[in-house]
């Protein structure tokens, strides 16, 4: 347990950076698409070495322990959001740097957010509220890990977790990953800003 909220904020963005230093975020995407419907049929995990799921989704727990840090410890007072606006009120993806990090497989079409709504791209801290208000942390660590042991299992997820129920639950993880890649991008962007601007300010 942390003493202050520094400390979580700290503990939140490091594990958000862990994650996508991991992994890209086209692969976490389409990992927990594939560890999702291996939960859902009738038989095992058939992909390379079977520890993967396991591995993946304690990775996924720890970005869980990071948004409910952040819904807790930073988004009361919404501190240092980078929030962005639009005319139009729709998402401007010939900006690139809103979306699209620096990584070896960063493009616009791998980085691109294709379960964030509109106000969830301009301010993803409202998809982490609302994963957070869904469920308990314990609750979706607790499901993670259930994901993972049923994706290795010839039993299906079904019976546990039914279809309807499934589907929030496939909806609130993709839109997690996606919301915490846009603010590692976008807090990334904001500090390389930052630097030139007092670079600029030195050389004057």
């Amino acid at each position: 347990m942390f003493i202050s909220r520094d400390k979580d904020l700290q503990y939140a963005w490091h594990s958000i950076h862990d994650f996508f230093d991991a992994y890209h975020l086209s692969f976490a995407v389409e990992e927990t698409e594939r560890i999702i419907k291996a939960a859902a049929r009738h038989r095992s995990w058939n992909l390379d070495y079977p520890y993967r799921p396991i591995h993946f989704m304690e990775h996924v727990q720890e970005l869980v322990t990071a948004a409910c840090c952040i819904a807790k410890s930073y988004l009361t007072g919404k501190e240092g959001t980078v929030t962005l606006t639009s005319p139009t009120g729709e998402p401007d993806l010939l900006i690139k740097s809103d979306f699209v990090s620096s990584g070896r497989y960063s493009n616009v079409w791998n980085n691109m957010p294709r379960h964030l709504t509109a106000p969830q791209y301009f301010q993803p801290w409202k998809a982490i509220k609302k994963f957070t208000t869904y469920a308990t942390e314990a609750e979706w660590k607790a499901t993670c890990k259930d994901l993972a042991e049923y994706a290795l299992s010839n039993i299906s997820i079904d019976e546990e977790y039914p279809c309807y129920k499934l589907l929030p639950i496939r909806l609130h993880l993709l839109r997690l990953i996606e919301a915490c890649h846009l603010l590692e991008v976008r807090s990334n962007t904001a500090k390389t800003r930052s630097q030139t601007k007092i670079k600029t300010q030195k050389k004057k």
